[in-house]
């Protein structure tokens, strides 16, 4: 069995070394643009880590083979902990789940882990929370650790960064190579910007000369990549995305304790592998039941036998999930985020029932709507500009204007609810769809209504693919499913619709011609299901007109 699994992993390794290499020759051909050159560095970060880890250059060998055979684990200690994370001094914190369920598992069962522990956290089930106690046991109980904590995009990591700042007063973290917009002003204290800043206020107040100061300023403006390692191999605490990892030189010196990575199905092998180099302990933190690694197009052009393995899911995740002994496992099963009606749905179809409701969420009644719609379109329509019929993007125009009249329903039921009390703080309500021709059509149409516009003193709006919402919630969200005929592949991914269904607190929209949804099959674990048929009777339908 042992050589079954380790031909298993070398055939991965070799499979995506094969793929890497095609694609770089591939990037070759092209004419040399920012884009190119930012594919090419990726690509370069991963080939490296795929020959990395062939060749053992690891901080850990026996994580690798427990990774490659995750029965062969079998942790022996059974250490008490105590749960800090309800009970320090958190006057200042906005986040108040206390853990419960197998939140306690999981941060037990990380004080017993000898390489690897892996987390199941459905939506909604409190993951951060989870991460941020295992954190908080390492900074309380082992203050000589280096921890590091990734994931595909920033956005999971800041959150962590912010929630143990509340806990913290002297938390002190490194936030790297991180460039997304930060509209709650949550990294600025973790930035490399405001380290410089205190560094220079240190030096100046030790009467350090201005002219070394200068010299050093000079130096460290124009080495970005050098100041970067340097925070990155002498930080007690890194945030970075697993690209990110990448980009730094392998220095067994410079490893770390643990490495948390979040939202892992989401991440590619070879990207998996960059922090699992520098890993002395690893843990897996997402849900193999969520969408997979995402690819473009030419991405998958290329991809050949590679991809017959991994359409559709992430084989090596799924395979540590499958595989994995339940000493170095938990599933929270409690979850805190939707209501009643909308976690039957996701509990039922995506989790076999083994989800519990939190005492924070409620039955809200009509929270589950389907927005049923009759047309004589058939919106299969290459969007404009379309150089190929084998390269566009679907949009329905028939939904885009429902869309418009759900949310000035909504931001009416609102002003009623609302009326008389203080807003503190905007209704989130967010429009998704799978396509992404659909959410430009969306995004020009929406955000150019003078109606619209006047929602915006109590509803903060987004529109996103149903791919980049992963990992947010939303008090209202729209689902424009856009296609009404031809092939239904795309739409009936089991894990597409349970990122869909799980993002909404109290009221799921669901907007679809059900002469066309009701018969969409979706396959989950073999067996073919017509969710959506089965969505809509539960749901209270309104018939809009188009």
């Amino acid at each position: 069995m042992r050589e079954e699994c380790i031909a298993q992993w070398n055939q991965e390794v070799n499979d995506w070394i094969a793929y890497v290499e095609q694609r770089k020759a591939e990037l070759e051909k092209e004419d040399i643009s920012d884009s190119i050159l930012g594919k090419k560095v990726r690509l370069h970060r991963q080939i490296r880590a795929l020959y990395q880890v062939k060749n053992g250059i690891v901080m850990n060998p026996e994580l690798i083979f427990d990774c490659i055979d995750p029965k062969r684990i079998a942790v022996s200690n059974d250490k008490e902990v105590k749960v800090y994370y309800s009970e320090l001094d958190t006057k200042k914190r906005t986040s108040h789940i206390r853990l419960e369920g197998n939140q306690k598992d999981a941060v037990k069962k990380f004080a017993n882990m000898d390489n690897l522990l892996v987390i199941q956290g459905p939506p909604g089930t409190g993951k951060t929370s989870v991460i941020v106690e295992i954190c908080a046991q390492i900074l309380m109980n082992e203050p000589e650790s280096r921890v590091l904590v990734c994931s595909e995009t920033h956005v999971a990591v800041n959150n962590l960064f912010h929630i143990l700042n509340e806990m913290f007063d002297n938390f002190e973290g490194i936030r790297i190579l991180d460039k997304e917009i930060d509209e709650e002003g949550y990294r600025k204290k973790f930035l490399k910007e405001t380290f410089i800043e205190k560094y220079w206020k240190k030096m100046r107040d030790k009467k350090v000369s201005e002219k070394i100061i200068h010299y050093l300023e000079e130096n460290w403006t124009n080495n970005e990549k050098q100041f970067n390692e340097m925070l990155f191999y002498s930080s007690r605490f890194v945030g970075i995305t697993c690209s990110g990892i990448g980009g730094m030189d392998f220095a067994y010196e410079h490893s770390f304790d643990y490495v948390i990575v979040d939202e892992d199905s989401k991440i590619s092998f070879p990207e998996l592998l960059m922090p699992m180099c520098w890993a002395k302990k690893f843990i897996l933190v997402g849900d193999p039941k969520q969408l997979p690694p995402s690819f473009s197009e030419e991405e998958r052009e290329n991809m050949d036998s590679l991809l017959e393995r991994i359409d559709g899911k992430n084989a090596f995740i799924d395979r540590i999930y499958n595989q994995i002994p339940e000493c170095a496992f938990s599933m929270l099963n409690i979850q805190h985020r939707m209501s009643y009606e909308i976690a039957d749905i996701v509990n039922k179809f995506f989790y076999n029932g083994l989800l519990k409701n939190g005492n924070n969420v409620q039955s809200i009644k009509g929270s589950l709507r389907w927005a049923d719609y009759d047309t004589n379109s058939k919106w299969l329509i290459p969007e404009e500009g379309s150089i190929t019929q084998k390269h566009f993007s679907v949009y329905n125009l028939d939904e885009v204007g429902i869309v418009h009249k759900i949310i000035l329903q909504e931001y009416e039921r609102y002003t009623q609810i609302l009326r008389g009390r203080n807003l503190k703080k905007l209704v989130r309500i967010e429009v998704i769809t799978p396509y992404t021709g659909q959410k430009r059509k969306l995004s020009k149409y929406l955000f150019n209504q003078d109606d619209i516009k006047q929602t915006k003193e109590i509803f903060k709006l987004g529109i996103h693919t149903i791919d980049q919402i992963q990992g947010r919630d939303s008090e209202i969200v729209i689902f424009s499913i856009a296609r009404n005929i031809g092939n239904s592949r795309f739409i009936a991914n089991d894990r597409r619709l349970n990122v869909a269904f799980s993002r909404a607190k109290e009221r799921l929209w669901i907007v679809g011609q059900r002469k066309y949804t009701d018969n969409i099959s979706v396959i989950i674990d073999g067996e073919e299901k017509k969710i959506l048929n089965e969505v809509a009777e539960t749901a209270i339908v309104q018939k809009f007109i188009v």
